[in-house]
């Protein structure tokens, strides 16, 4: 029977005051949603991104090679322990002409098993004469399913490289190694892509694959960003590289061994050509020599017969007349004649045979000389193609993989830091709710115990209706939060992941049960202390009512020039603020913390909004970044800043040499750019070092490098200390660190050359050149890039500081949504604070109203009395809540840090200001509410004496 009548005291309870029942139950939903919907954030964002992985089966690892890649080393690969797949690919960076420029896209080969593309729209190509594109292909050009695109390169064509160049587009798709807009680099164009283009494997020329996927065997049965998943693909990764020697050496034979044999063949062909050339040579010469031998003799016989003529003429010159002489011995000289005369036919003969000969020796030698010089540059090219240098890559080197982790990470981080101040403030109300309960039911209490009750049984009912507003609080917070607040986060995130098509949002009991139990312990134990006290007392004395708290004077009542001043009401009030100290207490940390709340919430925005201008405005001047290939010479490097220079488009331009290296100090390491600057160039203008605080600017020198200051965090390290740069095991190096500059996003450690070059022994190698240009149009830095990447062969890719600050624009608006419902949340918090600790305020002083009502009061002047106290108290939770919130945001931004990004520490006034006008428009309405109650307040039974 006294069970029974106790259980039904429970359910009237719950019924006349329902309202205090819905205000734990609605506080305790929203701690707790907040709470297991934020924590489980992280964990969701995760899962739908490794179920889009898995569902288009993406590569776990990539294997690259400088000389390609065959179909042997596909079987070599799938051979290996672990390696569950492994499919080749081809790819090129191409142009397609729009209706003004063009643009960069990558095409690469439809695959069958691995990089499965999501059709998005129309279907898959089915000839060489057909293609599927990026959606972003379609969205931001114009083009669209049925349409022809035309595939170029800057210079020349594609005939070696694809059958078909006009395709026609058939359909569209998302590609789940590219979920966010970016596309990464290309090496022709404007140096980005812009999108990608899938083209059947037939129409591919190359000989070659240009990478390998390969996917890792029972790999999905982990998340692809848990340690169990990177382990699995580390030991298959490691297995390939073991093989990567033996595969090189192989596809060098292969590579090199047919121009090796043309170079043999070639060489056995010249010497063969100079010998039968020698030994021609010879033999010609040899004729030459003989037939000239022929002629000398003959010439000495006929010069011999000519002699003995004119001797027998002298003889026979006593005895006949000179002309019976000449007519005697004309038939002789007349031979003798024609024999000369054929003499010299044969002299010019062999002359002439002479000549051709040495003409024709000299042409052949010439071709041989000539021969000899092509077998020569084709030694030096053989020896120029080096033994192959196999990469094999796993998926950190996916730009949209690792972004999307970074960005889980960082909502993770706010979601260990924000729901708790959430719970610390929904506890206090959640206690004073209770206490204030339990001492409005002080008389039943001591009745209950005078008929016999037990304490426990007497405490059961408080604590079941605890019990039950929590628990049933609980189970709507976890319901709703685990739905609600990740597919938000999700939602947002897919303004950058935009491919990302699966949002999956289980529900994670280890979220749940730990915000539900804590929930449940904190209202428990509030309402159990809250029992106990009174319990401990003797009936009689529960059954009279606590007498009423006396009044006390307050400081200001001493001050008389301003107290004689002020009306009844405000008297009234101001001594009421300090006599419920309680009271005071509780609604100034309640306003506090939720003021606080608002103002992380825009305190947020602000600081990653103005990363980006920080770092790219004030800190590096750069408009662009270009890289070099690695071939330059020195020659061509040093001529090529006065050569840009002359592009009346640039304004200035200065080399780098940007090495990602590991810098420790002791035990502590990270990786990070060293950046060496040219010294006594024009650096300063395009970097700016300086202290975040006090905005002192440094000089580098040669003393010492400059280092970030989130890089000096992490190795604790100070101005004055020494710092290690770690070229390699071998080679480490000690620097003074001189200065420690703002910074926010990456690390760098800055270094002139004279420096590097009395550390290393040599000039550093710049790899980089720096560009401020004239114009920040997208359109004026495309046409510029394009221009410059046509020109300079060794421009391997130019970066956009443009391109990176939208990228920034597009993560902060998916942020906004974040923190937009970060700031509601707060906001209905702080409305339920204040309607539960208004309700209580009233109710606590029923008696105390009503008997204003009696001397005359109208309701307005009641409510205004009462609301005075509230605004008041508000107006002090909120300066409270500034100072709070100010410190809340400096721990949340640096908890929420990742080791690559150092956020601002600013809080812009207007956030402020919106803050503050969000906590009093909930005053407000807390007024109007509370104004209605008050006019119900009887004044005949608030009067009637409890005794």
């Amino acid at each position: 029977m006294k069970k029974k009548a106790l259980h039904k005291d429970f359910r009237i309870e719950i019924k006349k005051t329902w309202t205090r029942f819905l205000s734990i139950l609605l506080i305790v939903a929203l701690g707790v949603a907040m709470f297991a919907g934020l924590r489980a954030c992280k964990d969701d964002m995760l899962q739908s991104a490794d179920e889009y992985y898995d569902s288009t089966n993406l590569m776990d690892l990539r294997v690259l090679s400088t000389l390609g890649l065959t179909e042997d080393d596909v079987e070599a690969i799938s051979k290996l322990d672990g390696v569950s797949a492994v499919e080749g690919a081809y790819s090129k960076d191409v142009l397609v002409h729009l209706k003004d420029s063009d643009i960069v896209v990558k095409t690469y080969s439809l695959n069958d098993r691995v990089n499965k593309a999501k059709l998005i729209e129309g279907r898959f190509p089915e000839n060489n004469s057909e293609c599927l594109v990026d959606t972003l292909l379609l969205d931001s050009t114009g083009y669209k399913v049925g349409d022809t695109i035309t595939l170029s390169l800057p210079e020349g064509d594609l005939k070696d490289d694809l059958k078909e160049t006009s395709l026609t587009i058939v359909g569209s798709c998302t590609d789940s190694r590219y979920m966010s807009f970016s596309r990464g680099n290309g090496t022709i164009g404007d140096g980005k892509i812009s999108s990608f283009i899938i083209l059947p494997k037939e129409n591919f020329k190359q000989d070659v694959y240009t990478e390998l996927y390969v996917t890792v065997k029972d790999a999905m049965e982990f998340n692809s960003y848990s340690k169990e998943y990177e382990e699995r693909v580390k030991t298959v990764q490691e297995n390939i590289e073991a093989i990567t020697k033996e595969r090189g050496s192989i596809r060098y034979e292969e590579v090199t061994r047919e121009p090796r044999e043309e170079l043999e063949k070639g060489e056995q062909e010249l010497a063969k050509a100079k010998k039968d050339l020698r030994q021609k040579e010879e033999e010609t010469y040899a004729k030459i020599e003989k037939g000239n031998s022929s002629i000398e003799e003959a010439q000495t016989t006929l010069t011999a017969a000519k002699e003995e003529l004119e001797n027998k003429k002298a003889l026979l010159s006593a005895t006949y007349p000179i002309e019976e002489i000449d007519k005697m011995f004309a038939p002789e000289e007349a031979k003798l004649k024609v024999s000369e005369d054929e003499l010299k036919k044969q002299k010019v003969v062999l002359e002439e045979q002479r000549a051709i000969a040495k003409e024709q020796f000299a042409k052949a030698k010439e071709e041989i000389a000539a021969n000899e010089i092509t077998l020569q540059e084709g030694r030096e090219e053989l020896v120029k193609i080096e033994p192959p240098t196999w990469y094999v890559l796993n998926r950190d080197t996916i730009e949209s993989f690792v972004s999307y982790e970074m960005d889980a990470d960082r909502m993770d981080a706010i979601a260990r830091v924000f729901p708790s101040i959430f719970f610390f403030v929904a506890a206090l109300v959640c206690l004073t709710t209770m206490t204030r309960m339990v001492d409005e039911q002080r008389t039943q209490i001591g009745i209950l115990k005078a008929l016999g009750y037990g304490k426990m049984s007497i405490a059961g009912k408080f604590i079941k209706y605890a019990l039950f507003a929590t628990v049933s609080g609980s189970i709507i917070g976890v319901l709703i939060g685990q739905k609600i607040f990740p597919y938000i986060v999700i939602n947002a995130y897919r303004i950058m992941y935009d491919s990302l098509p699966v949002i999956s949002i289980p529900y994670r009991p280890y979220y749940a049960i730990m915000a539900g139990s804590f929930a449940v312990l904190c209202t428990m134990l509030a309402t159990f202390m809250a029992c106990m006290k009174d319990l401990k007392s003797e009936p009689a004395q529960l059954m009279r009512p606590i007498a009423p708290k006396a009044g006390r004077r307050i400081l200001l009542e001493r001050i008389g020039f301003i107290w004689n001043r002020l009306n009844f009401t405000k008297k009234s009030t101001l001594r009421n603020l300090f006599r419920y100290k309680k009271r005071f207490y509780m609604t100034t940390i309640g306003i506090a913390g939720c003021m606080a709340l608002i103002i992380v919430g825009f305190g947020i925005r602000d600081s990653i909004g103005v990363m980006s201008e920080l770092q790219y405005t004030e800190l590096f001047h750069q408009d662009a970044s270009i890289s070099l290939t690695d071939k330059i010479t020195k020659e061509n490097r040093d001529s090529l800043i006065p050569e840009i220079l002359e592009d009346d488009r640039v304004l200035n331009a200065t080399s780098i040499l940007d090495k990602s290296l590991k810098f420790s100090n002791g035990s502590l390491n990270r990786s990070a750019s060293l950046l060496v600057v040219e010294s006594g160039s024009n650096y300063n203008e395009f970097y700016t070092f300086r202290d975040r605080i006090t905005k002192t600017t440094y000089h580098l020198n040669e003393d010492g490098v400059i280092i970030t200051e989130k890089l000096a965090k992490l190795l604790s390290l100070s101005v004055g200390d020494t710092i290690t740069i770690e070229m390699d095991n071998f080679n480490k190096q000690n620097v003074v660190v001189t200065a420690i500059s703002e910074n926010y996003m990456g690390h760098y450690v800055f270094m002139t050359s004279d420096l590097y070059q009395s550390l290393y022994g040599e000039d550093p190698s710049y790899n980089q050149i720096l560009l401020i240009n004239k114009s920040h149009a997208t359109d004026f830095e495309e046409g510029l890039f394009r221009d410059l990447l046509v020109k300079y062969k060794d421009i391997m890719a130019i970066s956009s500081t443009n391109t990176f600050n939208n990228h920034i624009d597009d993560m902060l608006s998916s942020l906004n949504i974040i923190v937009y419902v970060l700031i509601i949340c707060a906001g209905m918090l702080a409305f339920i604070v204040l309607y539960n600790l208004s309700n209580i305020n009233i109710n606590e002083r029923k008696r105390e109203l009503a008997s204003l009502k009696v001397l005359g009061f109208y309701d307005v002047e009641v409510n205004s009395y009462v609301m005075k106290e509230n605004n008041l108290l508000t107006f002090i939770g909120m300066i409270f809540g500034v100072f709070f919130g100010i410190v809340l945001h400096r721990y949340i931004i640096i908890t929420c840090e990742v080791d690559m990004v150092m956020f601002g520490r600013l809080i812009k006034p207007i956030s402020l200001i919106f803050s503050a006008g969000i906590t009093m428009v909930f005053t407000l309405v807390i007024s109007l509410f509370m104004y209605f109650k008050l006019r119900k307040i009887d004044m005949i039974e608030s009067l009637k004496s409890v005794e």
